[in-house]
């Protein structure tokens, strides 16, 4: 019994975090299209795309085992890959 109360919650954490990455994703999204002076990370020559906090959400996860953020994480790459078509991080400009 205690174990599934526990499993539940630590999946609805995970799904909350999924909902909270792809709303981050969209709102991030919508406000580049009606800001277009949003700080745009480069450096380099290289472009760092927002997918980039999807990983520093999951590696922060794997130090302190707050499912939330590995699910804020992978809400965040899943959403700007399926959007941009692609699965990309990091882009030479």
């Amino acid at each position: 019994m205690l174990v599934s109360l526990i499993f539940s919650m630590v999946l609805a954490e995970l799904i909350l975090g999924l909902i909270f990455g792809i709303l981050f994703t969209i709102i991030y999204e919508f406000l580049l299209k009606i800001i277009p002076s949003l700080p745009i990370v480069k450096l380099n020559g290289f472009h760092f795309h927002h997918s980039i906090y999807g990983v520093i959400f999951i590696v922060v996860y794997f130090f302190v085992k707050i499912p939330l953020l590995l699910g804020i994480g992978l809400g965040i790459i899943l959403w700007h890959s399926w959007n941009e078509k692609k699965f990309v991080f990091i882009n030479k400009t």
